[in-house]
């Protein structure tokens, strides 16, 4: 489960209200940075094995205010690099140097403009700021 808070800050808050925008829609997206480098290599037909991204359409909650969240299904063959190599049980050494995944959140806010915040990763479940 994916739950993302996206609310103003105390000194945004006070701000004029007719000012606030309100957010329509919340979309995060997760990519294999070194799938998408080597995809030349990746073995077989599976959609999924060349797939680089996955993403997910994020629900208000409606219990907690400013809160967002939803369910991205990792398969471990999407991590892997596709190759039978990376198949193989603890032989997955990926040759991207680096942040290996990335993590866009973009949120619409009702009058149509987007943000999108970037994050890195080097094993899709722990993410940094990107800078």
């Amino acid at each position: 489960m994916l739950t993302v808070k996206l609310q103003s800050s105390d000194d945004d808050k006070n701000k004029k209200k007719k000012e606030e925008k309100e957010v329509r829609a919340v979309v995060v997206k997760l990519v294999n940075k070194a799938k998408q480098e080597n995809l030349g290599n990746v073995e077989g037909s599976s959609e999924l094995k060349h797939k680089t991204s996955l993403s997910a359409n994020l629900a208000r909650d409606n219990q907690h205010p400013g809160w967002w969240a939803g369910v991205i299904g990792i398969p471990i063959t999407w991590m892997e690099g596709g190759t039978t190599d990376y198949e193989r049980s603890g032989s997955w050494h990926p040759k991207s140097k680096g942040n290996v995944f990335a993590m866009e959140i973009t949120y619409t806010l009702d009058n149509g403009s987007n943000c999108t915040a970037h994050f890195d990763s080097e094993d899709v479940y722990h993410w940094a700021a990107a800078c």
